[in-house]
């Protein structure tokens, strides 16, 4: 079912940014200056990218299972009652 979610115009899309990109990156090993900064700049992006992706795989465990165990803790919602909550400060009388 994945295969037919991706068009041929995506691929050839997909392709032509690679190959642009590591045309930078061959003219960056060549030594020009602008190209190097290019190079650099979209590679931290990505290292930046990837960074945030482990980061959030490696939370996701601990934090599905803390959800999973706190809903077995709490069986409803306090706030679900038959009655009104109690008053802690009494109504005042509007002076006449």
């Amino acid at each position: 079912m994945l295969i037919p979610r991706f068009s041929l115009a995506w691929i050839f899309a997909a392709t032509a940014v690679v190959a642009v990109f590591f045309l930078i990156v061959s003219l960056a090993v060549d030594g020009k200056p602008w190209a190097v900064g290019v190079s650099v700049a979209l590679s931290s992006l990505a290292l930046t990218a990837l960074v945030h992706a482990v980061m959030f795989l490696l939370i996701w465990p601990f934090t599905e299972h803390r959800r999973r165990v706190a809903s077995h803790r709490r069986p409803g919602s306090p706030f679900a009652t038959d009655e009104p909550p109690t008053q802690i400060i009494p109504p005042s009388e509007p002076s006449s």
